[in-house]
């Protein structure tokens, strides 16, 4: 991938939107992080995992095929 530097940043704004839809849900610290992080690693799984392995794959295999 030649320009994957520009996704850097990816890490660090899904932490602090998971923070922020936390902090919103509420008020005591210890659920604020525990719900960041848990919700961080459901959008890196569930999402992010998934759109990088299709777009990997029409990029790298998909035109060998054809």
């Amino acid at each position: 991938m030649p320009n994957a530097q520009i996704y850097w940043h990816l890490p660090i704004l899904l932490l602090l939107v998971s923070l922020v839809y936390s902090a919103v849900r509420s008020d005591d610290w210890r659920q604020i992080l525990t719900a960041t992080w848990r919700w961080a690693l459901y959008m890196v799984l569930m999402f992010l995992a998934p759109v990088f392995l299709i777009l990997w794959f029409f990029s790298e295999i998909a035109p060998r095929w054809w």
